[in-house]
């Protein structure tokens, strides 16, 4: 649906991220997939400039009253054990099934140098993740690592009898 992605050649992340201004076009319908998107998923501006930190602190403390904990994909485990913490939940209460997973055959290499393309061109989505990712890991530490892991291997052993 994004039209900012339909006119790069040959569908190209490479060539998007080289000059991505070229074929981002901010007022566009589905322009929220080309830019920013977690900003704007959270209801900010996308476009707002990276530069102005006092936008950007402001947002995050928005997004901080409104959420008590912000779950990190990439520690999806460790996120829920977090939740659990939170809620008082049982470890039966996070249990899920993996569907929809992506094999590794599924899964294309990328050149070293796009991820830090893809960081500067999302720098609000960036400078956000930074921050709640580091937010994460301080709740992590005052939950305790070692119980963290044990937390997260009896998960593990629980998802693995479903």
């Amino acid at each position: 649906h994004c039209q900012s992605f339909k006119r790069v050649p040959n569908n190209s992340m490479e060539i998007f991220l080289s000059n991505p201004l070229k074929y981002y076009k901010a007022d566009e319908r589905y322009s929220m997939y080309a830019h920013n998107t977690l900003v704007f998923d959270l209801g900010g501006d996308k476009d707002h400039s990276p530069l102005d930190e006092e936008y950007i602190n402001s947002f995050i403390k928005q997004i901080e009253s409104i959420f008590s904990l912000v779950m990190i994909a990439e520690y999806f485990d460790e996120s829920l054990i977090l939740l659990k913490d939170l809620l008082s939940w049982d470890l039966d209460d996070i249990l899920y099934v993996k569907l929809n997973m992506r094999s590794k055959e599924s899964k294309h290499n990328i050149s070293s140098d796009i991820p830090q393309k893809v960081q500067k061109w999302n720098a609000f989505d960036a400078k956000l993740y930074e921050y709640f990712n580091n937010t994460f890991w301080k709740k992590v530490q005052s939950f305790g690592p070692d119980c963290m892991e044990k937390e997260v291997q009896l998960l593990n052993q629980s998802v693995q009898k479903l």
